[in-house]
């Protein structure tokens, strides 16, 4: 499965009214990190198909998402369970770090 594009108009839809969990992604597109962590998620979004989505948050152009949870460095990541945030993480993680962030 493809990474899901948020944004101000889809996000509701997406997170809140969608009962699979879902990792969040708010990445910047000059970012070096941010870069290298898109093949690990791609690899993620496909192994977690159908138990967990995984959408994307561009902060150069989303800044009332990047405002509303109070992002402040890229990579970031939000896991919603069941309408909530569940867990969070900062910075480049490797796959095992992004597998027990989804897990635990």
């Amino acid at each position: 499965m493809a990474l899901i594009n948020l944004d101000k108009n889809n996000f509701k839809q997406e997170v809140y009214q969608e009962k699979t969990p879902i990792l969040i992604w708010f990445y910047q597109l000059g970012s070096d990190y941010c870069q290298m962590m898109r093949p690990l998620l791609d690899q993620l979004a496909n192994d977690y198909e159908g138990k967990l989505n995984i959408g994307r948050v561009d902060m150069d152009r989303e800044k009332a998402l990047v405002y509303l949870f109070n992002i402040e460095a890229s990579p970031s990541y939000i896991l919603f369970k069941n309408c909530e945030i569940a867990r969070t993480g900062i910075g480049e993680l490797s796959i095992e770090s992004l597998i027990e962030l989804i897990e635990s």
